[in-house]
């Protein structure tokens, strides 16, 4: 089915605005900016980025008001770039368009031979984001046979209509790219997620043996996932202007770009960044973290150029054992890290990867005090790091999201601002 004219309208307007403010002469400082501070050029000022999560969008954004495209292909693009566009034209941040659309990567991906973890959510009104309880599958330790290959599966022919339908909307206004397929190496999460949460605590104490033989199983799985998708040529984004996960921007001088992967149309892992994160472990003892989770980011990190470390655990009491990781970057410091302690151990050795506290957008009144508070904190406990701000927003935004938004970003810009200039 062929999308309408007037759809097509609109999404070339909307790619035409793209275009426009992807050649801004400031939007391509940024990149730059971005590029110098993951090259861990400390003369670069700390860099502030907001990411929002599905539904934090459709509570800024929704469909009914925001979207003019009937098809849901066209639905889908306009969604896309009216997102970009929005948070360029109003967060006072440092996101960077850059004048590409991608089309779908009609990739299906079978993780474990056909058995995963159920969820019952704790509501329905937008499923995928909201609370959940993993029903888990590896209930016994011989359901630990059950855990199959990946199987990874490209529909070529939809991929390659899909490729040409874009480039017969976007021509001469934007450059097309393929949508990667990208995820973090989380052994710990993924088999919590299978095994249960408090069974798994146990696990770690009373049988620590068969547990690092599910966790090798579960590592060996990824590690596989990872190289089935560089050997089909869907490893993605190619775009570094893509947050990378709950981090920054993929900006770095080793890290090709969009136009250089266009030209021999695949990336491969070792000139991408890595993720990896452990979540379930930031109430374990040091020790623990790296017994149960370090020894398998070894193991997977490797494939990469550079890698993130971390998302929402607390990590500040454990840095020497990220910095085993030879390729580590970027290290995340959560909002319940010591922040003092994390800036003398990270040093200028690592990005300085603060995730600032959402409690803010849920706070009645609202605090601009509180936000301005935790921002100059950071800034005067990071002073000497380099460092990036990213403000993560995986639930929701409250009853009016987007002038708080608006409002939080020009806050932390302000601080970062003011922060510059007393350094001189």
């Amino acid at each position: 089915m062929t999308i309408p004219d007037h759809d097509v309208r609109v999404l070339r307007r909307l790619a035409t605005r793209i275009a426009e403010l992807a050649a801004a002469p400031a939007n391509q400082e940024r990149g730059g900016m971005w590029s110098r501070l993951t090259d861990l050029d400390t003369s670069v000022r700390p860099m502030l980025l907001t990411h929002l999560w599905p539904l934090a969008w459709s509570q800024v954004l929704p469909d009914g008001t925001s979207l003019r495209c009937t098809d849901p292909r066209a639905r889908s693009y306009e969604r896309e770039m009216r997102q970009r566009i929005w948070t360029a034209e109003t967060l006072n941040d440092d996101t960077v368009i850059e004048p590409t659309v991608r089309y779908p990567h009609c990739v299906s991906i079978d993780r474990y031979g056909g058995i995963g973890a159920d969820k019952v959510y704790a509501s329905d009104d937008h499923p995928k984001t909201g609370a959940a309880i993993f029903v888990p599958e590896i209930r016994e330790k011989s359901d630990l046979d059950r855990l199959g290959d990946p199987t990874i599966t490209v529909d070529w022919d939809r991929r390659e209509r899909c490729r040409a339908e874009a480039e017969g909307i976007f021509c001469g206004i934007l450059d097309v790219v393929p949508e990667g397929i990208y995820f973090a190496a989380k052994v710990i999460d993924e088999w919590v997620e299978l095994r249960g949460m408090e069974q798994f605590f146990y696990d770690m104490v009373e049988d620590p043996v068969w547990t690092h033989e599910a966790l090798q199983r579960m590592a060996d799985n990824i590690h596989a996932r990872f190289l089935t998708c560089e050997g089909l040529g869907v490893w993605g984004p190619w775009e570094p202007s893509d947050p990378l996960g709950s981090s920054g921007l993929r900006f770095n001088p080793e890290v090709p770009s969009y136009a250089e992967l266009r030209q021999r149309g695949r990336m491969r892992l070792d000139e991408s960044w890595g993720f990896t994160c452990a979540e379930a472990l930031t109430v374990v003892s040091p020790k623990m973290h790296d017994e149960f989770a370090f020894r398998y980011d070894r193991q997977l990190m490797s494939l990469f150029r550079h890698v993130n470390v971390g998302c929402c655990e607390v990590l500040s009491d454990r840095i020497d054992l990220v910095s085993s990781i030879p390729n580590a970057r970027r290290i995340t410091v959560s909002e319940w890290a010591d922040l003092a302690r994390a800036a003398e151990a990270i040093g200028t050795d690592y990005v300085y990867g603060y995730k600032p506290s959402g409690v803010p957008f849920i706070t009645d009144p609202w605090s601009p005090e509180m936000i301005q508070d935790e921002i100059r904190t950071v800034l005067e406990r990071s002073a000497g790091c380099v460092v990036e701000i990213i403000l993560n927003i995986g639930g929701t935004l409250g009853d009016t999201p987007s002038w708080q938004l608006e409002q939080w970003n020009d806050i932390a810009m302000r601080e970062i601002l003011a922060f510059e200039a007393t350094r001189g």
